[in-house]
């Protein structure tokens, strides 16, 4: 095998972000009359509000309301349910679960539970309702609705505490756990539920047994109800759980009134194994009950609740542990006093965006300012008031481009022109005293606080000619094709300009008679695949489109998938946790490695010092492989060698497996950790290999992580072997994961697929759009459904054998988790 193996190893991460101050927002103020229980975020910032107040800042909205993203009302929305809202979920589609106590909603009929259209008015396709109080909400990728609480009728069906709903609101016959009993106190009930990305659900409350089975304010079943044996939590918490999130290592974390968990002291809170197993030491107990929980980006834990001391330390109703389980000493936002309830406290948090976080409940103040039932905190950003604007000029001419922020302090500010730094422009304006034809272009300004950057809209500058001849731009570049072998590919140009001149090129190399707009190749075999560009001139000017690719299919011969990569941050107490597919028969040799002093050869900072590689089959929490600290045997050497890989120092504390794996759709994750509360950058890798005809090849690989932004975006790698090419279907999810109970997501992401050696992208998107082509290759390759209008990001794409990487970013330099999927498509 001779494609080159090793990706760019620039594009590792050079750093993590820190936890952040995350100080009160002081523009945020909407006041809640009484308690607030649920909040849910838009993608469009909105934010929708639920509780028990009738008023909302200071408009008459009946404990449901939606604000804007300054806090003021939304005036369109007014639901108006006739008692409390407990819970919130919003849909893909928009639309809108709320739960609670209510029996009208909407001007209609609706009893405890209902869904909502965008605008507030009622969907009358949901019919579902139960006997009493509805706690808790959770919504499957398939749009079935778990529902939990105090009732013991759904539909006039006997469900006791727990059900699950079709999507038209009918009751699901075949999800039935019978929940029965208390763990402390005398009234049963369900108040949270986590759905796992393998389909089965974890819910929590206040209960004794599952199915006849102990199972103590905690439990795991199955996709069909039935429990899940390999969850097995022991006695349990000692008092009932309120809240769950689930890390992305798979580890659970619950928050709740229990001062115990399978008889050790873990106050308020504790981090699980997937088996229900705590973590060997706990992270230091709050004073009193946690009743919500987020994840941040960087995995710290926040939590809140009715407390007023974490350990020794005063910390009222909200705080935070670090990814490590350490507690975060500088997080004080000191939430006091009381609204509505006796006990004061937080009862629902969210994080709409990276460090940020909205709290209500009953509290009448933070950090000393008066905050009835409702905050919001975060990291002040940069905020741009005037974006710069668009130019034209003559020749010659003066022009000036710039923005204007609601702050001056603190700020740096960087121009580009088509995306490159502009030396020595660093303030809030541009000048640019004698145009010419060489300055037109895209303008851009990040600017930049302490706490983050703000990227400005791009302006564009043109410059005309002043003998009004036409200018040379590309009005249409040449498209991908996928061509069998015998077959005419025509690939085509369209430029505006005067005396316009042609020429192209193939992978770099100029085609000496292709200087027409169109390059025609009447009979296409496998030495014309390849990258197209052309080269469009006029007078002194010239430009070159972006690259083309031509892919021929020969009869018997191939391409697959032989290398998969995933670089990224592994936090203290954390992993990096790439997953891969087999497919075929019999079994498959695989090079597995988690490199992370070695890459220090290559430049890269703050590598891992120590890695430790397990190989674990999905589903399970038992390693079937492991390896800590690499020794240069003969099979390992000589594998490396083989597949192209670049050599492990021989005295380094890299890791690496050789092992053989039964296939048959069989899944396993890579995990990489580190020992005691180190943390560092690592480079997972897996390698085929067998030779390109073995039966056996990899067809999937995923990984989820924190998307930044710049150096740190979310960069997965992979190489095509053989001589054919390979159709791929490559996604970057954000909001289509919001169903699987993920926090902090990557509300709009981009992906760009770019071959090794090259800058530009082969393949692009922003928003998957729904098309019927893909919607087919989903369901082709096993993948999940995306709502149609998601801003979730898919391609289709045939590509030449060669090393890719899949750069993964946010639109507007956002940041939050994503999962980028890479499936071998049919």
């Amino acid at each position: 095998m001779s494609t080159p193996r090793l990706f760019r190893l620039a594009a590792l991460w050079a750093a993590i972000t820190p936890l952040c101050a995350q100080t009160l927002d002081l523009t945020f103020a909407p006041a809640a009359s009484a308690d607030v229980f649920a909040l849910a975020a838009q993608p469009d910032g909105k934010l929708l509000v639920g509780g028990s107040f009738t008023t909302l800042a200071g408009v008459a909205r009946p404990r449901l309301a939606r604000l804007n993203a300054n806090g003021s009302v939304d005036t369109d929305f007014n639901p108006s349910p006739g008692s409390g809202v407990n819970e919130l979920v919003l849909q893909p589609d928009g639309k809108i679960l709320a739960a609670g106590d209510f029996t009208t909603i909407a001007g209609t009929t609706a009893v405890r539970v209902a869904r909502l259209n965008a605008d507030g008015t009622r969907d009358n396709t949901f019919t579902g309702g139960t006997d009493a109080t509805v706690l808790a909400l959770g919504l499957q990728p398939d749009g079935k609705v778990l529902v939990g609480g105090l009732f013991a009728f759904v539909n006039n069906v006997a469900r006791t505490l727990v059900a699950r709903l079709n999507p038209d609101g009918s009751l699901d016959p075949t999800f039935n756990p019978v929940v029965t009993g208390t763990v402390a106190g005398s009234q049963s009930r369900v108040d949270a539920f986590a759905v796992q990305a393998d389909g089965k659900i974890l819910f929590a409350g206040n209960f004794a047994q599952v199915n006849g089975v102990a199972r103590p304010g905690l439990v795991r079943v199955n996709a069909d109800g039935t429990l899940d044996p390999t969850f097995t939590p022991g006695v349990g918490p000692n008092s009932g759980v309120q809240a769950i999130v689930l890390q992305a290592d798979g580890k659970i974390v619950i928050g709740g009134s229990f001062t115990t968990f399978a008889n050790l002291p873990r106050r308020g809170i504790a981090r699980l194994s997937q088996a229900g197993v705590p973590d060997e030491v706990g992270l230091t107990g709050p004073s009193g009950p946690v009743n919500a929980l987020v994840l941040q980006p960087n995995g710290a834990i926040v939590a809140a609740g009715s407390f007023n001391a974490v350990g020794s330390l005063a910390r009222s109703r909200l705080a935070r542990f670090g990814a490590d389980g350490v507690f975060d000493s500088a997080f004080d936002p000191d939430v006091t006093g009381a609204i509505g309830l006796s006990t004061p406290g937080i009862y629902a948090m969210i994080s709409p965006g990276p460090d940020q976080l909205v709290i209500g409940g009953t509290f009448a103040a933070v950090s000393g300012q008066p905050r009835s039932g409702l905050a919001r905190l975060g990291t002040p950003l940069p905020v741009i008031t005037r974006q710069p604007a668009d130019l034209a000029a003559t020749p010659g001419a003066q022009v000036t481009l710039s923005v204007a922020t609601t702050a001056t302090a603190n700020l740096t500010y960087q121009w580009r022109r088509n995306g490159n730094p502009i030396a020595s422009a660093t303030t809030s304006s541009l000048a640019l005293p004698n145009v010419q034809s060489a300055d037109a272009g895209t303008y851009t300004v990040v600017v930049t606080n302490p706490f983050g950057s703000t990227p400005s809209a791009a302006a564009t500058l043109t410059v005309g000619s002043p003998t009004n001849a036409t200018t040379l731009a590309l009005v249409s570049a040449p498209q991908s094709q996928h061509a069998s072998a015998g077959a005419r590919a025509t690939l085509t140009a369209q430029a505006s300009g005067s005396a316009l001149a042609y020429q192209w090129k193939k992978d770099g190399i100029v085609l000496p008679s292709a200087t027409a707009a169109n390059l025609v190749i009447p009979i296409t075999t496998a030495a014309d695949m390849g990258y197209y560009t052309v080269v469009v001139s006029s007078g002194g000017s010239a430009i070159e489109s972006p690259a083309a690719i031509l892919t021929v299919a020969t009869p018997g011969v191939e391409g697959r998938l032989i290398n998969v990569s995933t670089r990224g941050f592994v936090p203290p107490g954390g992993s990096l946790t790439p997953g891969f597919v087999l497919a075929g028969t019999g079994t498959k040799r695989l090079l597995v490695r988690a490199a992370g002093p070695t890459l220090a050869r290559f430049g890269l900072t703050a590598p891992l010092a120590d890695p430790r590689l397990e190989l674990v089959p999905l589903g399970s929490s038992t390693a079937l492989a492991t390896n800590d600290d690499w020794t240069p045997a003969t099979p390992l050497a000589t594998a490396t060698t083989a597949v192209g890989a670049f050599a492990l120092d021989a005295a380094s504390k890299d890791s690496a497996l050789l092992v053989d794996l039964a296939t048959a759709g069989a899944a396993f994750t890579a995990r990489v950790t580190t020992p005691g509360d180190a943390s560092g950058l690592a480079l997972a890798e897996v390698y085929d290999t067998d030779p390109l005809g073995a039966p056996a090849r990899l067809v999937n690989v995923s990984t989820r992580g924190f998307v930044g932004t710049g150096a740190n975006a979310l960069v997965p790698g992979f190489v095509i072997g053989g001589a054919g090419p390979k159709r791929l279907l490559i996604r970057a999810v954000g909001p289509g994961l919001a169903p699987f109970g993920v926090n902090e997501l990557l509300l709009d992401p981009q992906l760009a697929v770019i071959p090794l050696g090259k800058s530009a992208p082969v393949a692009a998107n922003d928003n998957w759009g729904g098309t019927a082509e893909l919607i087919t290759a989903f369901a082709s390759v096993g993948a999940f459904g995306l709502p149609s209008a998601s801003s979730d990001a898919a391609v289709l794409v045939w590509l030449p054998p060669g090393a890719y990487t899949v750069t993964v970013s946010g639109v507007g330099a956002t940041t939050g988790t994503a999962l980028v999927e890479i499936y071998d498509a049919p």
